[in-house]
């Protein structure tokens, strides 16, 4: 059976997929927040006795020029990998939902491993390919263990050049801290540093200082600071028991070793805070690149999800919606970057 979230309960909506461990963030309707041109739609469904067995939030944006719209579930649905009734109950809902709403495209991307992919098959989703709307950082992820764990012990599970590197930035001088909206604009600028390296674009400060405010201490400000300047700085997020790090920046000085002692201070603070796991998102998929030895010298492993998913419900205004993406984006990579430099 299925419910659309209201008020009445949508705060039993929020709680199962706090406490899921499918669930994320993105599927909270405090995401909705941080995407004021989207308007958010909340799915439950119940099983007979009336337990729920899964949830799907949805955010639905109008497209421009045309009166079609496009629904997309970040993260979600939330719901047992293995259990297809309530997997195809919640995308049935969510068609209905398109269907009233003039959609040309639903998109998910579940925070379900690839066994988990022939379910939204079967109901006719198919991987991306070549669209110029890109969320798959979120589809490599790095999981860190930490249920268990000290704070004080947590370099046990790091590789032995990796501790030495922590002590170098403690050596160094190196102090973290954490905070919140305080931090943003430090934060921001390494940001936008970062994607001048980089070659890519970044959100405005106002969307990070937007993401503190909407998740309240559940986010913080990661920096690592050396003779009066930030290092490298990451924006954390808590949710249920597990930490994410959704992004994270630096200036470019390796010899520092200030990344090192960034991270250990998250894992540290997760541990304190009573988390099982520790994310970090978009690893690289060549195992023989720095970044990568990087990431998987502090333990724990890899872990790859489905992916985006798409249903195409109209090809011609899909077909249409993904020229103008194509353009859009470039004219914003173009006017992002005429401003920063």
């Amino acid at each position: 059976m299925i419910e659309i979230v209201t008020k009445e309960n949508i705060a039993e909506y929020e709680q199962f997929v706090e406490n899921h461990p499918q669930g994320s963030y993105m599927q909270s309707s405090r995401w909705a927040k941080q995407k004021p041109d989207w308007e958010w739609h909340g799915f439950i469904r119940r099983n007979r006795r009336g337990y729920i067995t899964g949830t799907l939030g949805v955010l639905c944006r109008k497209m421009p020029v045309l009166p079609r719209t496009l629904i997309y579930g970040p993260h979600g649905p939330v719901c047992d990998p293995s259990d297809r009734e309530t997997i195809h109950e919640l995308i049935d809902a969510a068609r209905k939902l398109g269907r009233r709403e003039l959609t040309y495209l639903v998109r998910l991307d579940p925070s379900m491993q690839e066994i988990a992919r022939p379910v939204f098959e079967a109901r006719g989703f198919r991987g991306r390919s070549g669209r110029a709307y890109r969320v798959d950082r979120t589809r490599r992820v790095w999981q860190i263990p930490l249920e268990g764990r000290l704070p004080e012990n947590v370099m046990d599970t790091y590789l032995d050049e990796h501790r030495h590197r922590v002590q170098i930035a403690l050596k160094r001088g190196v102090e973290v801290r954490f905070g919140g909206k305080e931090l943003v604009a430090a934060f921001s600028q390494l940001m936008e540093l970062d994607s001048l390296r980089e070659g890519h674009v970044v959100r405005p400060l106002e969307y990070y200082a937007g993401l503190l405010e909407n998740f309240g201490d559940l986010a913080k400000i990661f920096v690592a600071e050396y003779e009066g300047r930030t290092a490298c700085a990451a924006l954390v997020l808590r949710y249920g028991r597990k930490t994410v790090c959704i992004h994270e920046a630096d200036d470019g000085d390796i010899n520092l070793r200030a990344r090192y002692l960034l991270r250990t201070a998250i894992l540290q603070q997760a541990i304190e805070e009573g988390c099982t796991d520790c994310e970090f998102l978009d690893v690289p998929r060549d195992p023989d690149t720095e970044e990568y030895a990087f990431v998987s010298g502090f333990g724990g492993w890899l872990t790859n999800y489905v992916g985006t998913l798409e249903r195409v419900e109209r090809p011609l205004s899909s077909l249409f919606a993904d020229l103008f993406d194509a353009i859009s984006s470039r004219v914003k990579k173009w006017l992002y970057f005429l401003r920063v430099r």
